[in-house]
């Protein structure tokens, strides 16, 4: 990871399913906060939990470079997921995070979704459904009221039709959603 803090030339490293685990998304998140030019990285399947998840959360905070990351399939839990919405606050450069098939509860995805609608630069977030549960039950207000930054959303995975779609719909062209919509539960 050394190499990586002082690298000058690569753009794009692929480290997935190298089982790095959470002392490599460590070391990783630490040479990233001094990376000036990696803007792709892939660390897909490396069960990096929660520590590699935090992390790789600070260095997002600082990192002006990256600005695709995929952590798919790496047991992060809350306190990463948690971390890394916060980081997304500050980040200005990230354009595409994939978070699917992590451990991440209600709070992180609560979070993320907060973060990911505040944010004032578009993101493409591949996630698991349960975002798009948080910011359809807890943030509809703020999805209504709004421009969200966010350029796919995979409903086709979720499942989601009727009033999902409806709300998303209204959401995304700026208007107020109808007060009579029904609360959006999960496969509606």
């Amino acid at each position: 990871c050394a190499a990586l803090e002082k690298n000058a030339a690569l753009t794009t490293l692929d480290l997935r399913e190298t089982e790095i685990g959470d002392e490599g998304g460590r070391a990783i998140g630490a040479a990233l906060e001094k990376n000036v030019t990696l803007s792709k990285l892939d660390l897909s399947g490396n069960s990096i939990g929660n520590k590699g998840g935090r992390a790789i959360a600070a260095a997002l905070k600082t990192n002006a470079m990256l600005t695709k990351l995929d952590l798919w399939n790496n047991s992060i839990g809350d306190e990463g997921g948690r971390a890394i919405g916060a980081a997304l606050e500050k980040n200005k450069t990230l354009k595409e995070l994939n978070l699917m098939f992590n451990n991440l509860g209600q709070s992180a995805w609560r979070r993320l979704a907060f973060a990911v609608a505040a944010r004032k630069h578009a993101i493409k977030l591949d996630n698991d459904c349960q975002i798009w549960d948080a910011l359809l039950n807890e943030a509809r207000l703020t999805l209504a009221y709004g421009a969200v930054p966010v350029q796919r959303f995979p409903l086709f995975v979720c499942g989601y039709s009727g009033v999902g779609k409806t709300t998303l719909s209204y959401s995304l062209e700026g208007r107020a959603v109808p007060a009579n919509l029904p609360a959006h539960t999960h496969g509606v």
